[in-house]
């Protein structure tokens, strides 16, 4: 297993690096380790506006960056430590979080502190988020990165993220700073974050065969371009939805399992539509299938389950079936 630790805590350039190494890095599985300056990573599919502060943001100059990844927004500073597996495969890759989670888990009961998964992604502490992780699929394997919270400033989370509260009433707490805690002050010995980190880098070196990669000139500057394309792109990173003409529907769920999902749909003078667009917390694939097979549609029980039937829908949106989709968009 290859092995990278970023040098730099600039949000665009380690989201780079791990796409990078996802596209382009393909002989062998690999761990990358990584932390970030004052920022707020969202997930690909989320509507920026409604998952934080941004004039807060602006205030403190606190940059907002859109990862490859499904999921929530993310808080993140220098004492959150961010990890990055990326798994190849001969065979179809599926979504699997539970494969990950369980390494996370062994790693921080090597320090004996007493966690468990929790939900699709999250893992506890004494009954509180320290960890949150997120996925995507291609056709040659799987990346999985997450979070460690480990002496993270959860005033200034608190203030950068302003969730939906159907998320925050499903998991039984009104806000964020009662959901979530840092790993820090249950170690049984002290340590700083760089500490810490050391000895996370340990506990992987014990436990796989791994060997360091440097990036080489060549690799650095495809990099780059991937930063400056993506990651540190404004189009990128505050996309907005498509604003054709016709009818426009809004709509919205939370599914257990799935995540919350806002359709926004533009109906032509025959009430067919026109234009599709997915928005939310979920974790997906490419759904470019999703919205192509419904083009045109009504918005017809018997119709909708009729386009969507060939689709293998959890690849696309996990854990979500066809009639959860059909029931969003007939709702």
């Amino acid at each position: 297993m290859i092995y990278l630790e970023s040098d730099k805590y600039f949000a665009p350039y380690n989201l780079a690096l791990e796409q990078w190494v996802f596209e382009n890095l393909n002989m062998d599985d690999c761990l990358i380790l990584w932390r970030n300056n004052k920022s707020v990573i969202i997930g690909k599919n989320q509507n920026y506006r409604k998952e934080v502060d941004i004039e807060y943001l602006n205030s403190k100059e606190v940059p907002v960056v859109r990862r490859m990844t499904g999921g929530g927004a993310v808080y993140h500073d220098l004492g959150n430590i961010n990890f990055t597996f990326i798994k190849r495969s001969k065979e179809k890759p599926k979504f699997d979080f539970e494969f990950y989670s369980k390494i996370i888990v062994s790693l921080l009961e090597s320090f004996r502190l007493p966690v468990s998964m929790s939900g699709r992604n999250d893992i506890l502490l004494d009954g509180k988020k320290v960890s949150g992780s997120a996925q995507i699929i291609n056709r040659d394997g799987v990346l999985h990165h997450g979070t460690l919270i480990f002496d993270v400033d959860l005033e200034e989370m608190t203030s950068a993220l302003t969730p939906e509260q159907g998320k925050l009433k499903l998991r039984g707490v009104d806000s964020i700073r009662s959901r979530v805690t840092n790993i820090r002050p249950y170690l049984k010995k002290d340590s700083d974050t760089v500490g810490f980190m050391k000895k996370i880098r340990k506990f992987f070196f014990s436990v796989y065969d791994l060997r360091e990669y440097k990036l080489k000139t060549e690799d650095k500057s495809a990099l780059k371009q991937i930063q400056n394309e993506r990651y540190g792109n404004r189009e990128w990173n505050f996309s907005e939805f498509s604003c054709q003409r016709g009818k426009e529907i809004k709509k919205y769920e939370r599914f257990e399992g799935v995540g919350g999902i806002e359709v926004s749909i533009l109906l032509d003078e025959n009430e067919r539509i026109t234009s599709i667009d997915f928005s939310g917390d979920y974790f997906s694939g490419d759904i470019d299938a999703i919205t192509e097979s419904l083009l045109g549609a009504n918005l017809k029980k018997e119709e909708l389950t009729e386009r969507l039937k060939d689709i293998e829908l959890n690849s696309r949106i996990y854990n979500l079936t066809v009639g959860q989709l059909v029931s969003l968009l007939l709702k």
